[in-house]
C-alpha cells in the first residue's frame, strides 16, 4: 500500500506533518477528514508525477533545454 506524507490542519488551528499509508490519494485526504483535520496537501512518498516535475523544472529553471521541448510537444 503507498504511503502518502501529509500536511493538513487541526481543529486548533496547529499545522501537522506526517505520513500515512492509504490505497490512493482520496483515501489518505479521506483518512485526515476523519481525524478532523483539514488537508492541505497528500504527497505520494517515491512517486514521481510526470506533472510535478514538469511544473517544478519549467518554473525554477532558466533555460529550456531540448529535452524539456520534446517532454512538452509528445
Amino acid at each position: 500500500m503507498p504511503r502518502y506524507r501529509y500536511k493538513a490542519v487541526s481543529a486548533s488551528g496547529e499545522v501537522l506533518e506526517g505520513e500515512l499509508d492509504a490505497p490512493d490519494e482520496a483515501a489518505a485526504i479521506q483518512q485526515m477528514r476523519d481525524l478532523n483535520y483539514l488537508p492541505v496537501r497528500a504527497d505520494e512518498i517515491g512517486a514521481r508525477s510526470a506533472g510535478r516535475w514538469l511544473s517544478r523544472t519549467l518554473f525554477e529553471m532558466r533555460r529550456v533545454t531540448p529535452r524539456h521541448l520534446g517532454v512538452l510537444t509528445c
